[in-house]
C-alpha cells in the first residue's frame, strides 16, 4: 500500500510539473469559471479624497535588509528568510520609523499572501503605530486594513481600489474602457492562488488568463486615450504583473516529494522573475508619461515602485 501511495506521488508530481506551461486547462477542475467571476459586480466601495499621497522611500543607507528582504520574498520565493529580514528592520532600535512602518507593510503583504489574515491585520496595527498618526504610511495601513475587514480580495490592490477613481479630461469611450479594465482587475484579484495537489495547474492557468485578460484591457485604454488614462493603465498593468510575481512564492503542496518540490518552487521562480520585469516595464512607462493633474498620482506611484524594483533586478 506505502508503494502504492508513493507512486501516485511521483506521476502526480510528474504531472504537476510537466502541466505548469501546457495546453489550456480544465477550468472546472478548480470550480471556478472565469465568466462566473467577470459577471460579479464590484464590491461597494467609498472612495477617499482623490488627493492622495505617495509614502517616500526608505534612505539607501538604511535599507540593507528591506531591499534582501525583497529579493528573497520576489526571486527566491523563500517568505520565511523574508519575514526575519523584515523583521530585523521593524524591531531595529535604530531603524528609522518611516522604514519599520514599510516593513511591518511588507509583512502585512506576505501574510495575506499565505492566507493570514489576523496576523495580516496585527502587522498594519504595527505599521500605523510606527508611522505616526496622519502620515502617508498609518494612511496606507488603514485603509488595507478596511478592505481586508471588508472581506475583499482587493485588499492586496497597488494604488486605489478598482472602480474607486474615475479618468478626467477623456471620452466617453476611453472612460468607459476604463471601466471594464477596473472590472477585470478586480476579476483578476479574485482569483486567489490556493492550489492542492490536484488542481495546481487549472488554478495558476486560470490567474494567467485573468491577468492576460485585464492586461488586454489596459492596452486598450492606453492605445485610445490621453497621458492620463496611458499612465493609469500602465501602473495597473505593472501592478498586477508585480502582484503574481509575489503570488507565486507559495509553498508547494506538502504530498509532493522533496526533490519535486524543489523543482516546482525553481520554475515558479523564473516564472516570478519574468513577471517582475514587465512589472518593471510597465512602471517605468506610468512614470515616463508627460507630466500634468491627470497623471500625477499614477506617476508617483510608479516612481516609486521603479526605485524598488530597479534595485532589486540589477
Amino acid at each position: 500500500m506505502r508503494l502504492q501511495v508513493h507512486i501516485l506521488t511521483v506521476l502526480l508530481g510528474g504531472l504537476l510539473l510537466a502541466g505548469c506551461d501546457g495546453a489550456d486547462p480544465d477550468v472546472h477542475r478548480t470550480g471556478v469559471d472565469l465568466r462566473d467571476i467577470l459577471a460579479k459586480k464590484l464590491p461597494a466601495h467609498t472612495p477617499r479624497s482623490e488627493k492622495w499621497t505617495t509614502p517616500p522611500l526608505p534612505r539607501p543607507d538604511h535599507d540593507d535588509h528591506y531591499l534582501e528582504a525583497h529579493l528573497q520574498r520576489q526571486l527566491a520565493g523563500d517568505l520565511a528568510q523574508a519575514d526575519t529580514l523584515l523583521e530585523q528592520v521593524a524591531s531595529g532600535s535604530a531603524t528609522p520609523r518611516a522604514l519599520r512602518a514599510r516593513a511591518r507593510l511588507r509583512q502585512a503583504e506576505m501574510a495575506l499572501v499565505q492566507g493570514k489574515r489576523r496576523q495580516a491585520l496585527a502587522y498594519l496595527d504595527q505599521a500605523r503605530e510606527a508611522a505616526g498618526s496622519g502620515h502617508p504610511l498609518a494612511m496606507d495601513a488603514d485603509d488595507r486594513r478596511a478592505r481586508i475587514l471588508a472581506a475583499t480580495p482587493l485588499a492586496n490592490v497597488r494604488g486605489p481600489v478598482p472602480g474607486s477613481l474615475a479618468l478626467t479630461g477623456e471620452p466617453r469611450a476611453v472612460t468607459a474602457r476604463f471601466a471594464r479594465a477596473e472590472r477585470q482587475l478586480a476579476a483578476y484579484h479574485r482569483m486567489v492562488l490556493r492550489p492542492t495537489l490536484e488542481n495546481i495547474n487549472a488554478v495558476l492557468r486560470v490567474k494567467r488568463r485573468a491577468l492576460a485578460a485585464a492586461v488586454a484591457a489596459y492596452e486598450k485604454v492606453a492605445d485610445g486615450g490621453g497621458p492620463g488614462a496611458q499612465a493609469a493603465a500602465a501602473f495597473r498593468m505593472g501592478a498586477m504583473h508585480h502582484h503574481l510575481a509575489e503570488a507565486l512564492a507559495f509553498e508547494p503542496p506538502a504530498e509532493l516529494l522533496p526533490s519535486v518540490a524543489a523543482r516546482l518552487r525553481r520554475r515558479l521562480r523564473k516564472e516570478s522573475a519574468v513577471h517582475l520585469r514587465k512589472s518593471l516595464a510597465h512602471y517605468r512607462r506610468a512614470a515616463s508619461t508627460k507630466a500634468g493633474a491627470a497623471t500625477s498620482p499614477w506617476r508617483a506611484l510608479a516612481a516609486r515602485e521603479v526605485k524598488t524594483l530597479a534595485r532589486i533586478l540589477k
